[in-house]
């Protein structure tokens, strides 16, 4: 599959035994440019070591679910990667329901945003979505975070928050998983939970 919104710009899955695609999808995670969230308040969660890799490597079964957005010199621009049920969330943060097609991780390099990209790799997840016979495209996002006007915009909803005691839950999980990545002062707490159905489904 491939989408190109910019000149020289594609969004591919794997091509033979995928082993280019996995480092692609190491190499799109290695942190540069792709922003600077912290585990547990202080551990980044950039990629430097190879972890995805072996991830990939592990877990062949998965590699088709990641989208690799790369320019016209084949560098990594931007990656997304999916859970399909009955697949789960990698991290075990989200359940997936039948029917449901979860977007695990998004992310596009900081020098290449605002070229389309975040689209195109949208688009790759709604029509690997649409291929596996999903009816709903989900997602979760940190309420502080810009690009949840571009999942507005393709036409993700959020749904109604939960009741306050998991909501206590969600807001204290978000802060030591990833702590305060907009600022201390930022008003957002907590995450967001979006969903789009799925086109002819």
């Amino acid at each position: 599959k491939s989408v190109g919104p910019a000149a020289g710009l594609s969004v591919h899955g794997p091509h033979g035994n995928g082993s280019g695609h996995r480092r692609g999808a190491d190499d799109a995670c290695d942190g540069t440019g792709f922003g600077s969230k912290r585990c547990c308040i202080c551990f980044p969660f950039t990629d430097t070591d190879g972890t995805r890799l072996r991830y990939y490597q592990r877990h062949p079964e998965r590699l088709p679910m990641c989208g690799i957005a790369v320019g016209a010199d084949g560098t990594p621009l931007g990656f997304v990667q999916v859970a399909v049920h009955p697949m789960q969330d990698q991290y075990g943060i989200h359940t997936l329901q039948p029917g449901e097609a979860y977007i695990e991780q998004v992310g596009v390099a900081a020098a290449a945003r605002g070229k389309g990209i975040g689209k195109a790799l949208l688009q790759w997840a709604e029509t690997l979505a649409t291929d596996r016979k999903s009816s709903v495209l989900t997602l979760t996002v940190l309420p502080g975070n810009p690009a949840l006007r571009l999942y507005e915009r393709f036409g993700f909803e959020a749904l109604p928050p939960p009741d306050p005691v998991e909501r206590c839950f969600d807001i204290c999980g978000t802060f030591w998983i990833v702590g305060r990545p907009y600022g201390l002062c930022d008003p957002h707490w907590g995450s967001v939970e979006m969903r789009k159905d799925v086109p002819g489904r």
